[in-house]
């Protein structure tokens, strides 16, 4: 099926099929010793919002994470939009597809668990027309040097398709 996204967020534009967006925001740890951004969490809630308001089905959205603090905050905030996307962690999303995935990396400190490449392979593999990774690209760039997510930061990089959420524009390489 071949969604169509007309482009109410620049970021949901059908010309980049795949984007990264730039969010400043530390990442912490609840008490389970597993990680959330609360940063990130808004970004995808105003996502898939977009989303919707683009008449993109809540069954066509997939969220994934690798954390489960992280997928548990983003399920209670788009709740709140009064449907339930499925959102689920990298590890369990493995052998489904959606037609948009949104994947919050989450990690600011250590990149070890979020950018594992068989991780990395099942949330960039889901999607069927759409790709967004939600991160913070400076943290990245200094503390994730040599991985697949890296190099998927510099593809979008070299491609013009890495959106700074904060100051609302692409970033450019001049």
């Amino acid at each position: 099926m071949k969604v169509r996204i007309r482009p109410a967020l620049d970021v949901l534009s059908p010309d980049k099929p795949a984007v990264f967006i730039h969010v400043e925001g530390n990442s912490v740890r609840d008490s389970s010793g597993s990680s959330y951004n609360e940063e990130e969490v808004k970004v995808v809630k105003a996502l898939v919002r977009g989303l919707l308001n683009c008449k993109v089905k809540a069954n066509g959205i997939g969220i994934v994470t690798p954390y489960r603090a992280q997928r548990s905050k983003i399920l209670e905030e788009v709740k709140k939009l009064g449907i339930i996307p499925e959102v689920d962690t990298v590890d369990a999303f493995q052998g489904r597809e959606k037609d948009v995935i949104i994947f919050s990396v989450t990690s600011t400190k250590s990149f070890r668990f979020a950018a594992e490449p068989h991780r990395l392979n099942v949330a960039l593999t889901r999607p069927r027309c759409k790709l967004i990774v939600i991160g913070d690209g400076k943290a990245i760039y200094r503390k994730a040097k040599k991985t697949l997510l890296y190099n998927f930061l510099e593809f979008c990089y070299y491609k013009q398709r890495i959106y700074n959420w904060k100051e609302k524009r692409w970033m450019t390489s001049k």
